[in-house]
């Protein structure tokens, strides 16, 4: 239990993606002194910090979040946009037992420089910060403007954080290693106690999945050959793509399919029940009632579009694979992957 002068922090961290994976390192349960920065490591003067604690305070931050992204935002920050934060905002505040925002803001000369994304969640008497987000979000890092000015910024938006807030707590889970946020952890001395692996593809040196494919052995083409020519003998095979495409800057609306990718969503969340039931397995984020909504609405909408596109494989018309996808500049993390189970044996 901390005292009333101390603080209980840890964190999930993401190692950065640097082979055929990238590992996650889970940090727990680092004692930190509420008040850890010596006033000459302070940010700048000019330098003006928030706490966002409603959601008309959270709704006013939309052009400002926007802006920051656009300047500053990396492919890793799918999960930071304000538009999938107000998305998630729509369907997992105002509960009872929901947690309350306690987003830090910091503003240099009036711009927003940082945002950090972060809520406050209760248990057992204690007051929890965490990362805005779940169930849905894959990972949590703060979006900030770099250059010099960043390390001190981060220095006092934790220092602000924690006089404010006054927190039990501070759990920073699924948070990458390469994060914005992953120097200000480390600083602070937060220890290593579990790493997990997040596989990836590099597609980035391939110009065709023909030239992608010859990475794998011979012997694994010509099965994966077979494979495909046994699966079209069961009927006609389709590819669809559905949701709203975003530009980079992520704001601009650049097509409209977002009407039919509402159901889409629906049909993946529900082949993934399907299959964890098979399986006897349970996810508690499948399990909430508000999770395929959340990915209805996040993928259908046309004013503030979150880079979701659902694919799916179809036999004659009826979906036998399918999956939802974050799309981030030139990243995609894949969120939910589901298949029927009658087609397991074509790979």
């Amino acid at each position: 239990m901390a005292t009333t002068s101390d603080t209980i922090g840890w964190a999930d961290r993401f190692d950065r993606d640097t082979t055929a994976a990238s590992e996650i390192d889970v940090r727990h349960w680092h004692r930190a002194s509420r008040n850890p920065l010596p006033t000459a490591r302070r940010a700048p003067p000019d330098n003006e910090f928030a706490l966002i604690t409603t959601r008309a305070e959270f709704d006013t931050l939309a052009g400002d979040w926007n802006s920051l992204f656009a300047r500053c935002g990396r492919s890793t920050h799918a999960f930071q946009t304000f538009n999938w934060c107000s998305h998630w905002a729509d369907h997992f505040l105002g509960g009872e037992r929901d947690p309350t925002l306690a987003i830090v803001t910091a503003r240099r000369r009036g711009r927003l420089v940082l945002v950090a994304p972060l809520v406050v969640e209760r248990f057992a008497g204690l007051k929890i910060v965490t990362w805005l987000g779940a169930p849905v979000s894959q990972y949590g890092d703060i979006i900030a403007e770099e250059g010099p000015h960043l390390m001190p910024a981060l220095r006092r938006a934790w220092a602000f954080l924690i006089d404010t807030v006054r927190p039990d707590a501070v759990r920073l889970n699924k948070t990458r290693a390469d994060a914005v946020v992953g120097p200000l952890l480390d600083e602070l001395g937060l220890r290593t106690t579990q790493r997990q692996i997040a596989p990836y593809i590099d597609f980035g040196a391939s110009d065709s999945y023909a030239a992608f494919e010859t990475r794998y052995p011979a012997r694994d083409r010509k099965n994966r050959r077979r494979l495909n020519k046994r699966l079209q003998e069961t009927g006609t095979v389709e590819l669809t793509r559905t949701g709203v495409e975003v530009s980079p800057a992520l704001g601009s609306r650049m097509g409209d399919h977002g009407r039919s990718a509402a159901a889409a969503a629906i049909d993946v969340v529900a082949m993934k029940r399907r299959w964890l039931t098979a399986k006897g397995l349970v996810s508690p984020a499948l399990t909430d009632p508000r999770f395929a909504p959340f990915f209805a609405a996040a993928a259908s909408s046309t004013d503030r579009p979150a880079g979701v596109a659902i694919s799916a494989l179809t036999i004659s018309g009826k979906p036998i694979a399918m999956e939802i996808a974050i799309e981030c500049r030139e990243r995609a993390s894949l969120h939910v992957i589901a298949y029927e189970q009658g087609y397991e044996k074509f790979g």
